[in-house]
């Protein structure tokens, strides 16, 4: 049987990218911060194949307040065996960073992964002299521009890729939305979900599941008729193609349960109204951080 792993927490990217940061946060709520050991993957799937193989944790990007879900994650957890435990939210704040002795006015190529360049478009629209090079990860661009040894290279990244590769920040939060945050999710396999160290669900809850719906009219409109019917509040839904089935929908939806009688309802109503439907994960709602308006 498969021994899981409490003190390795698995995430994508190398050392100081933000999936680091929220798995540094999910060791402080399993309280592993003394002993936790953090596996840099090179991508989302390999932190989902440790997490099957190795019986770790992961920690998992799932959305975005600007840009929306990562699409590839929810795939990811239809179509694998492991189930998220719990979730964080985590402010995105964009540096830019630069070798020392670099100038912002002198920098012609900035490197980051092309979500964070997504989220600095005033940034190049301001400086058109400046050219968005795409990276595989945050971080990594912060350690491929210490190495380059330009100073005409910059890249955007977190304070705490900063800090990991001793690059000094030489513009601070140049992200477009200041409240701009994303959403990360605690996975572990599915088979020790139940072990000590994932804590105890309280209502209100939350339930991620996914479901394929039967090729009929109105077959989405039956299924959240019959889940508005039991007062269960329907918090994120998202579509995405059946690759194997040419025009047809899987949807992935977020659901908050507060009472735990409800979710038996609610199981209820998604076999009913449903050709298929799984269970994502069960965990505790992280609230969203306080927006102060300037």
């Amino acid at each position: 049987m498969m021994s899981m792993n409490h003190r390795q927490i698995a995430f994508q990217g190398a050392p100081g990218a933000f999936s680091h940061q929220a798995a540094t946060l999910f060791a402080r709520q399993l309280k592993l911060e003394s002993d936790c050991e953090y596996i840099a993957c090179q991508t989302f799937g390999e932190v989902f194949e440790r997490a099957a193989s190795d019986g770790i944790y992961g920690a998992i990007p799932l959305e975005n307040s600007s840009v929306g879900s990562i699409v590839v994650n929810y795939d990811l957890l239809w179509a694998g065996t492991a189930s998220l435990v719990d979730e964080v939210i985590v402010p995105i704040h964009l540096h830019m960073m630069a070798l020392p002795g670099a100038d912002f006015s002198q920098i012609k190529e900035v490197y980051s992964h092309p979500a964070a360049l997504d989220h600095c478009r005033l940034l190049f629209k301001e400086n058109p002299g400046m050219a968005a090079r795409v990276f595989w990860d945050t971080s990594g661009a912060v350690a491929f521009v210490k190495d380059s040894r330009s100073l005409e290279k910059a890249a955007i990244g977190s304070e705490m890729a900063a800090s990991e590769f001793k690059m000094p920040i030489i513009k601070s939060n140049i992200e477009d939305y200041a409240h701009n945050s994303t959403r990360f999710g605690l996975i572990c396999p599915s088979v020790r979900i139940n072990e000590d160290g994932n804590k105890p669900l309280k209502v209100p809850y939350k339930i991620s599941c996914a479901v394929e719906l039967t090729h009929k009219p109105g077959s989405l409109a039956t299924l959240l008729w019959g889940i508005s019917q039991f007062g269960i509040n329907l918090t994120k839904i998202d579509s995405r193609p059946v690759p194997e089935t040419p025009w047809h929908y899987r949807f992935f939806m977020d659901i908050e349960v507060d009472r735990a009688d409800k979710e038996e309802r609610l199981l209820s109503a998604l076999s009913k109204a449903s050709a298929s439907h799984k269970i994502l994960g069960r965990y505790n709602l992280c609230p969203a951080p306080a927006i102060t308006v300037p």
